[in-house]
């Protein structure tokens, strides 16, 4: 289970027509460890239907999909 310390709104993109991205940095603590998160979530403008929230961990740089 993650623990949510703090986060921060990166921005809004239109990647495709009808599909939109909000990307968060999540800063959160699982097992001891503290570390950033990415959070993608891509949606519908309109009828706001989530078609994606993916979950990324920050690594020095890289990034891995958990």
């Amino acid at each position: 289970m993650y623990t949510l310390l703090d986060y921060k709104y990166i921005g809004k993109s239109n990647v495709a027509p009808g599909v939109v991205q909000q990307q968060f940095r999540f800063w959160v603590k699982k097992d001891g460890a503290e570390f950033p998160l990415i959070v993608s979530i891509r949606y519908d403008p309109v009828t706001e239907k989530v078609f994606t929230i993916l979950m990324e961990q920050e690594n020095r740089g890289t990034l891995r999909i958990l």
